[in-house]
């Protein structure tokens, strides 16, 4: 598995996330129950409000991902099909996928940025390991 793909899933995984997020504000504009109350102190442990909060944005990834289905199917028991290249594709369940949305638009965003970081610095140490090696490689191309 290379950057490519590193890239790929974790782009699917936070446009699931941005989705379930939308889902989740719509929710608590529709349920005033799973709003937050500023009034009062945070939950010691696990409370309602929030497994309910987890659990419509958990649905909301699930029908996100579910539409992006192999065969273009709508199916909540499917996989995701990542084209990697022309000739290799990887499969990940739907429901894989709705739980990874799980960690949030940000998290993702911030994962891609360091893929890119890791991709830049692949492809600027190959260049300079091509610019050191190419003198020696070419007699011609050796300035006297």
């Amino acid at each position: 598995m290379g950057l490519e793909y590193l890239a790929l899933v974790t782009a699917v995984f936070g446009s699931v996330a941005a989705a379930a997020e939308r889902f989740t504000a719509i929710a608590k504009l529709l349920f005033k129950d799973l709003r937050d109350d500023p009034t009062k102190p945070p939950p010691k442990g696990i409370d309602g409000r929030g497994i309910c909060v987890y659990a419509v944005a958990y649905v909301g990834g699930l029908i996100v991902a579910a539409f992006w289905g192999e065969g273009g199917k709508w199916g909540v028991d499917g996989h995701l099909v990542l084209k990697v290249s022309a000739t290799q594709e990887h499969t990940l369940p739907v429901a894989v996928v709705a739980l990874f949305g799980l960690a949030g638009s940000a998290f993702w965003s911030s994962t891609i940025s360091f893929i890119s970081a890791a991709k830049d610095i692949k492809n600027t140490a190959l260049k300079e390991m091509r610019r050191t090696e190419a003198p020696m490689d070419r007699p011609d191309a050796i300035k006297r």
